[in-house]
């Protein structure tokens, strides 16, 4: 990955700027959101007739992004967060939970049709047990199943597990965190079809400021878990409320979609529960907290008629420091395109808004079939 990102510095791909000098530091988790800017081309619907579709269609877009920014949308982990590989991510955290390493493994060198040839070629030679001529032809870029096979083939031992340490701390986390992400999503969904999302119900938890006294900061950290006395003050909204990622060390809302429901998903789907409820061994984790709800800010849309599918739409911040001028809507166009910025907080998906937006899936196969 290194000599990637060097590499697109060398040949002027990446540009980075905008720094200062601080009296503070930054730490992880001062990130407090990104913005988005995004155009979606080609704006056509079903729902009307070729003469009225413009207007109708540009009405309803119109209410959803105003919907959008105003009540939000479910915060749900993006596709993104299990990969778009013949084994998500999430699949291999499961089996990391239950500590079969072997399947860890297996997973990790499952045969994937977008393999490029000596990938391909290297994952036929381990299903052979050619572990030595697998590990010498699987690419370096590929640095999981590098490790991996390398670890196999230097070492007598067959143990999966020292096999799977050889892989990037970052990325063994990766995998374990995108089930939980999983186990998040099903339980929120869960959630949202017992109790809706107009309001905070008893049992739901919400997030209070605990001080930071190290860095001087109010930081949210202490779950509460919702009263009817709570309900009744109004001083929470569905945007405060929050649903845990599982771990050993959360606090899970006291109602249908509680601790119980919790495991008896998790019980349904894999043998994971003992080690993401407990600490039991280095891979267990002490879970978090993750709102339901997310309210998009500083919401802002332009219609732009074009012609050609390689008009340039959007202007880039280096771009506009170049002296290039924003775009602006042509009077007449072949084709319709709508241009959203909006900024979301930190670990939101922007794929998720545009699902809202658009009632299409995100998912990179369904974009390219369409």
């Amino acid at each position: 990955i290194h000599v990637a990102v060097k590499n697109a510095f060398r040949s002027g791909n990446v540009v980075v700027g905008n720094f200062e000098a601080t009296k503070g530091h930054l730490h992880l988790g001062d990130l407090q959101g990104n913005r988005f800017c995004i155009t979606l081309r080609r704006i056509t619907s079903d729902a009307f007739d070729v003469a009225n579709e413009r207007k109708a269609l540009v009405h309803l877009v119109e209410k959803r992004i105003k919907s959008l920014g105003s009540i939000g949308f479910v915060n749900y982990f993006g596709l993104q967060r299990f990969g778009s590989r013949a084994t998500p991510t999430h699949a291999i955290g499961r089996a990391i939970m239950e500590a079969d390493f072997e399947q860890v493994c297996k997973l990790i060198l499952k045969q994937d049709s977008r393999d490029r040839d000596n990938a391909k070629e290297a994952k036929s030679l381990f299903l052979k047990g050619e572990i030595k001529k697998a590990a010498d032809k699987m690419p370096f870029d590929m640095t999981a199943e590098k490790a991996i096979l390398k670890y196999l083939a230097e070492n007598k031992s067959d143990s999966y597990e020292d096999a799977f340490k050889q892989v990037t701390y970052s990325l063994r986390t990766l995998y374990t965190h995108a089930y939980q992400s999983y186990i998040w999503n099903t339980m929120v969904s869960a959630r949202i079809r017992k109790h809706g999302v107009d309001s905070p119900v008893v049992g739901d938890i919400v997030l209070l400021p605990v001080k930071d006294e190290k860095r001087k900061t109010s930081k949210s950290s202490k779950p509460k878990v919702l009263t009817q006395a709570d309900i009744d003050s109004g001083k929470w909204s569905i945007q405060d409320v929050v649903m845990p990622q599982p771990g050993y060390d959360v606090v899970y809302p006291q109602h249908s979609a509680g601790e119980k429901a919790y495991r008896k998903f998790v019980k349904k789907d894999s043998n994971a529960w003992k080690n993401l409820s407990t600490k039991r061994n280095k891979y267990s984790l002490p879970g978090g907290y993750r709102s339901i709800m997310v309210l998009p800010q500083d919401v802002s849309h332009m219609w732009i008629d074009y012609d050609g599918d390689n008009d340039e739409l959007c202007v880039t911040d280096y771009d506009k420091l170049q002296g290039a001028k924003d775009i602006s809507s042509k009077q007449k166009g072949s084709s319709l395109a709508l241009q959203m910025s909006f900024n979301l907080p930190s670990s939101s998906y922007a794929t998720m808004f545009l699902r809202e937006l658009t009632f299409e899936a995100a998912s990179r196969l369904h974009q390219k079939l369409e």
